[in-house]
């Protein structure tokens, strides 16, 4: 399994070079735009992280108001 993982990330590295070498722009424009789209990807994921964060507190409050609300079964002496 870590062959074809190493294998991979080879592949994937000769395949990016051969992308950024061959495109018909110029290197800081190919660097430009690749920045871009990190900033871009970055920035959705914040944001995705932000709302599912939101929803899960929003699940644990409701579970928690839950479990309070419940009369309890367990008598202390």
């Amino acid at each position: 399994m870590s062959r074809f993982i190493f294998g991979f990330v080879v592949g994937l590295v000769i395949g990016a070079a051969t992308v950024i070498f061959s495109a018909p722009r110029s290197g800081a424009e190919t660097l430009q735009g690749i920045r871009g789209l990190l900033d871009e990807s970055i920035s959705v994921g914040k944001q995705a992280s932000a709302t599912h964060e939101k929803e899960l507190w929003t699940q644990f409050r409701a579970r928690l108001s839950a479990a309070n609300s419940q009369p309890s079964t367990s008598h202390r002496k």
